[in-house]
Order: structure tokens, then C-alpha cells, then sequence
């Protein structure tokens, strides 16, 4: 259950919202070359490895892009987006981080509440990110659902010899959860089996994937045994992990988030592909209705 903004978790536990600046820190205390550049307000603040600037989001990454070319392990921490950021200007910056080689790049977002309500260019966000990291073997994007993954797909990214874009969702920022201070560290690339099942699989990411829980549970009372997969990873996507639920379950179901054009329907068109064989029924993409409306982008941007 979600705890009141700004609750401090339970002992052991850590807040979702929390866990990646977790990460980073427990990083920096292990004496590498590891220098963090983070969006905040005022002039200019920060000694050796850890920067706050108020430079705008662009300008930043642009600025961590820049010292990751020049050798250094690199993290542009842009926190939350806000509605004035473009996002063709941060996947262009992204474009130059790949541009002469891997670098070695770790890339902090929050996904906006404006980006579920598809206000503007936010609808976007994880299309525009799959876009611009496909087929860039040196460039991952995750995609955490909970504060353990949050903080453990972090310490990976931190880790790793290319560019990682791990994106969180602020819907989730205030769940609380158990996490390993030790290390912790959750292998990038590598989807999770979070509830085994013998009957259908369901693939579900972020905020997805609790509803997927309580599906499986609510199918589990009627006799369904479901398998539920979180593929942590965006790019590149587990497809082993998924392909092996399906030979045992004959059946898939993918949850996509309430804005269309992410990362679902196309791994429902390569698995139904791979799989053919090995299905006794049509994949399902479970997805919201596609409908025309106006937005009112005033008291939309407002309610923000």
C-alpha cells in the first residue's frame, strides 16, 4: 500500500523514490571515478564528484555526455521531468553520448504524472527513449518496478562499461520496500519471474506489474495458475526468460501501460513469432481503450 508523501519506510525498507540516490551514494563511498552531475536550484553547488546546477535538463546530460566521452563514469541524476523539457532535445544528447564509442553513462529520469495522462509531448516519454536506444548494443533501458530493483538496477548501471537510461515512475515514488544495503546489485538485461505459474504468462513492468500480481491472484481463486514476468529491462528485452514461461504455459498476456506505442506490442509480434508452435491461443495485449478527446492542457498542466 502507498504511504503518505515524504513517510520515511519502515526499517530495513527503503521508499522507491529513494532507492536509486541510495544506490549512487553506497557507489561513490567505493572510491571509483564515479561524478554525479544533478539538476537543483540556486548556483552552482557540490565538491569533487557531486554536482547540483541549475542548468536545464538538456544542458546537464549534455554536460554529463561530455565528461563520459572524456573517460570519466558519468550520471546525469535529471530527477523529475518537467512539461518545458523537449524530448527530442535529450535523445539528441543521447544520440552524441553513442556517437564515438561506449561511454560509460548513467541516465536518471522520473516519468511525470502528465506522462500517464498523455498531456502533451509526455505520452512519449518510453517511446521516445525505445527509439532512441534500439539497436545501440552499448545502451540499456530500465525500467524498475519496485525500491529493491530500483536501487539494484542502479548499482548495475553505475557498474556497466556503456550508457544506461533507467527511467522511474513517480506514481510509484512513495511504495516502500525491503532492500539489500550489502550490494544488492540486480543484473541488467535479465527479467524477473515474480510469481510462478503453470497456465498463462503475464508480462507486466512498473505499475503494470502489481496490477498483474493482484490478477494472478484474483485467477489463482478461480483455479487459473499464472505466471507473472517482469522484464526489468526494456532494451535489450529478456525475450529468453519469456519464451521459456511459454513453453510450459501455452499462453501469454501483456499488460501495456495506459499510453500506447511502448515496448508490449512489439514484443507481442516477436513472441507470437518465436512461439507459434507453442501457443494454444492468440497472445492478448491488455491496454486501454484508444479514444478521441480533447485535453484541457491548461488545467491539466494546473492540476500538475
Amino acid at each position: 500500500m502507498s504511504q503518505p508523501a515524504g513517510a520515511t519506510a519502515p526499517p530495513g525498507q527503503l521508499r522507491y523514490g529513494q532507492a536509486s540516490a541510495s544506490a549512487i551514494d553506497a557507489e561513490l563511498a567505493g572510491g571509483n571515478d564515479l561524478v554525479v552531475l544533478r539538476t537543483g536550484s540556486g548556483a552552482e553547488t557540490g565538491e569533487g564528484r557531486v554536482r547540483t546546477s541549475a542548468l536545464g535538463p538538456a544542458a546537464l546530460l549534455g554536460a554529463a555526455v561530455g565528461a563520459a566521452a572524456a573517460g570519466v563514469r558519468a550520471v546525469a541524476d535529471l530527477g523529475q521531468l518537467h512539461p518545458d523539457v523537449h524530448l527530442e532535445e535529450l535523445t539528441d544528447q543521447l544520440e552524441l553520448a553513442g556517437a564515438a564509442g561506449p561511454v560509460r553513462l548513467t541516465v536518471r529520469l522520473v516519468e511525470p504524472p502528465a506522462a500517464r495522462r498523455g498531456v502533451g509531448s509526455w505520452r512519449r516519454v518510453v517511446p521516445a527513449l525505445l527509439a532512441g536506444t534500439a539497436g545501440r548494443p552499448a545502451t540499456r533501458l530500465v525500467a524498475p518496478a519496485t525500491a529493491a530493483d530500483c536501487y539494484g538496477l542502479m548499482r548495475s548501471a553505475l557498474r556497466d562499461e556503456g550508457t544506461v537510461i533507467l527511467v522511474e515512475q513517480q506514481a510509484l515514488a512513495e511504495e516502500p520496500g525491503p532492500v539489500s544495503l550489502t550490494d544488492g546489485a540486480v543484473p541488467l538485461g535479465r527479467a524477473e519471474v515474480v510469481r510462478p505459474g503453470e497456465q498463462v504468462t503475464i508480462v507486466a513492468a512498473q505499475l503494470q506489474r502489481a496490477r498483474a500480481l493482484e490478477a494472478a491472484t484474483a485467477l489463482a481463486a478461480s483455479g487459473v495458475s499464472a505466471e507473472v514476468i517482469d522484464p526489468r529491462t526494456l532494451v535489450p528485452f529478456d525475450d529468453a526468460t519469456v519464451i521459456a514461461s511459454l513453453k510450459k504455459t501455452a499462453r501469454l498476456v501483456v499488460l501495456e501501460e495506459p499510453v500506447p506505442g511502448g515496448w508490449e506490442a512489439p514484443l507481442l509480434g516477436r513472441l507470437a513469432s518465436a512461439c507459434f508452435e507453442h501457443l494454444d491461443a492468440p497472445p492478448r495485449l491488455v491496454a486501454a481503450a484508444v479514444a478521441a478527446h480533447v485535453v484541457d492542457v491548461a488545467r491539466e498542466l494546473t492540476s500538475y
